[in-house]
């Protein structure tokens, strides 16, 4: 399994996060930020990530849905574009006005975005009212394939969004008929070409692997004609059901198969231009994310992969997870919760952390191994002021059992991950993260005999 999961990219993670850092802690670091913002004449740019619950998803509303269904998916949606009014407006004061916004992303919670045109337009008037999207912001929005259509393309992009998030529930598609809203690569490709014409000039396309029934020969076919369509990006994403109830005929372990999907779209995806981070994220080798990966700048956040780990990210919705100075923050993960916190004035924060310089530094950390597959210890050393051999020395003693198991090896100001480590890596980056191992402690030491 990945260490972090595709969206929430960002360290310390939100299974690290407490109670006791709440709405009070994140309205501070708002106000710290516009504080010093007002003492240096100017204000830093920060990227903005709005989640949109899967039930605010009038567009998912079936074609046969009676009267009484299409409303309540209306009055949730209407909620919804109020809490966020709410919670945007607050956040804004909080800033002092209409903070530049360099990124905006929308994304979907369970599920890629599907907001109707009328919702999108209020949430975009809600956005601009409260924050100033620079010129040249990137905006990016999540859909499914089944609802990019023509007409919500040139939409999207007459709202500013020039990038776009393609999820695919099926590689194989590309030769299977059209079923349980599964897409013909043909549909894809019509998506795709329409993007680009309309103007869209970021497309990422996300394939979910690991569905039932699904045959390696077929996604390595399927994996091989997205690429086909030159994407800027490509992900991985793995299929989220329960597995079907074992087969009379053996099948390998799921790990198996996993790797053998992973290790197929690695060879086809880099055999085509792309640069790999990690096991499931691919660009395309003249995207800013790979020279950022070729210089070691490489970071991510609740928004994903970026270039900038100087960043804030003020996130807004149900279950989003943001970051503001040390301040790290996830808000209430019911719409319940979060509507609730709203009505009574205060940020939805339901829990968060103080993120400390050791966070700072094992996030670089974390992230080297991760993304790059190995730790400079000169580099890190210089950008954070400290000796790596002795800052890290338990670590890297611990290091020794994955040396001699062939995961990594030690070279003169480091190590690299082998091969064989690069399906280990949740094992090798846990090992500097302390946060993890304190957890575990307490664990031990509360459990009753």
């Amino acid at each position: 399994m990945p260490y972090r999961d595709l969206r929430n990219l960002s360290y310390p993670p939100a299974d690290h996060f407490v109670g006791s850092v709440g709405p009070a802690h994140l309205e501070q670091a708002l106000r710290a930020r516009a504080d010093a913002a007002s003492a240096e004449g100017g204000d830093r740019p920060l990227a903005l990530l709005v989640n949109v619950p899967a039930a605010a998803s009038p567009a998912r509303v079936p074609g046969n849905a009676n009267a009484s269904g299409i409303a309540r998916v209306s009055r949730r949606t209407d909620d919804w574009l109020d809490g966020l009014a709410r919670e945007s407006s607050l956040a804004s004061c909080a800033l002092g006005g209409r903070a530049p916004v360099c990124s905006l992303r929308v994304a979907g919670r369970g599920g890629p975005v599907s907001l109707a045109r009328p919702e999108l337009d209020t949430l975009m008037i809600t956005l601009r009212r409260d924050f100033r999207l620079e010129p040249g912001a990137g905006l990016a929005i999540e859909l499914d394939t089944d609802i990019a259509s023509p007409d919500r393309l040139v939409h999207l992009r007459e709202l500013g969004f020039d990038g776009l998030v393609l999820r695919v529930s099926s590689p194989e598609a590309a030769e299977d008929a059209a079923a349980d809203g599964l897409f013909r690569f043909e549909s894809l490709r019509t998506r795709v070409l329409c993007a680009r014409a309309v103007g869209f000039t970021r497309i990422e396309i996300e394939l979910v692997h690991g569905m039932p029934g699904q045959a390696l020969e077929a996604f390595t076919r399927g994996v091989s004609q997205v690429a086909g369509l030159r994407p800027d990006r490509v992900t991985l994403r793995p299929w989220p059901a329960p597995a079907l109830p074992p087969k009379p005929a053996p099948e390998p372990p799921d790990d198996v198969r996993r790797q053998a999907r992973l290790a197929a779209a690695l060879a086809v995806l880099t055999a085509r231009g792309y640069v790999a981070f990690g096991l499931s994220r691919f660009v395309l080798r003249g995207d800013p994310l790979a020279a950022a990966w070729r210089a070691g700048r490489l970071q991510g956040d609740g928004d994903g992969l970026h270039a900038d780990p100087g960043r804030d990210l003020v996130a807004l919705g149900v279950g989003a997870e943001g970051h503001v100075g040390a301040t790290f923050y996830q808000n209430e993960r019911t719409t319940a919760g979060w509507l609730d916190a709203l009505s009574r004035g205060q940020l939805p924060v339901a829990c968060g952390l103080l993120s400390t310089r050791d966070d700072d530094v094992r996030r670089a950390v974390i992230a080297d191994l991760q993304w790059r597959g190995q730790l400079d210890f000169t580099a890190i050393g210089h950008a954070h002021g400290l000796d790596v051999r002795g800052y890290f020395a338990d670590e890297l003693a611990r290091m020794a059992r994955l040396r001699h198991e062939g995961l990594v090896t030690f070279v003169p100001d480091g190590l690299v991950v082998t091969p064989a480590g690069r399906w280990a890596t949740a094992t090798i980056a846990r090992v500097f993260d302390r946060r993890f191992r304190d957890a575990q402690r307490r664990e031990r030491f509360t459990q009753v005999p």
